[in-house]
């Protein structure tokens, strides 16, 4: 097994319509967010504005975790959810 220990320089920052999101670790380690051709995938995010929609990533599994105060989650003509810090949605 190889291990490489990353720092925060290797971490790529981008700007989604909430505010700003940091890709952690992707795998394969060549493919691309913007393209869709990963299996898996580790980001944190901040929520800059009161209402934002999240990039839709239907195909993919996806879990989300508050890491400070909590969240109202709304899925359109769906359900809602008040998401509290640490819990997993």
């Amino acid at each position: 097994m190889k291990v490489r220990l990353l720092t925060n320089c290797d971490f790529s920052t981008s700007n989604w319509s909430g505010g700003e999101t940091k890709q952690l670790f992707i795998y394969p380690c060549d493919s691309d967010f913007k393209s869709r051709n990963f299996d898996f995938r580790i980001s944190t995010a901040t929520v800059n504005l009161d209402e934002s929609n999240f990039t839709s990533l239907s195909g993919f599994s996806r879990k989300l975790m508050v890491l400070e105060g909590e969240t109202m989650l709304i899925h359109e003509n769906h359900h809602s959810k008040m998401v509290q810090k640490f819990e997993i949605y």
